[in-house]
């Protein structure tokens, strides 16, 4: 199992020296499925990758996954309409 994990991280990192992740070719809507996973990538994206617009995409596809219930996705989505200087809807 451990080789596996190895082999995962590993296919992360597109090329050497480049970002760790490349956000472009992710499909969102599979880590929308994985919660912890979901929460770990949505804040690299807002914090580390400052890409709110894709932030936003799997936040959406997130919250619809839990049926809207998840209070920490909503929080998020709200984070990721303020740096997009959409104040009204991150209210």
């Amino acid at each position: 199992s451990g080789r596996f994990v190895r082999l995962g991280t590993a296919s992360l990192q597109s090329e050497p020296g480049g970002p760790f992740v490349n956000l472009e070719r992710l499909n969102l809507q599979k880590y929308a499925e994985r919660p912890s996973m979901a929460r770990a990538l949505c804040d690299y994206m807002l914090f580390a990758e400052h890409r709110p617009r894709k932030a936003l995409e799997l936040c959406a596809a997130a919250t619809q996954v839990q049926h809207f219930k998840d209070w920490w996705w909503k929080m998020r989505l709200g984070k990721a309409y303020y740096q997009l200087g959409m104040l009204r809807d991150a209210e």
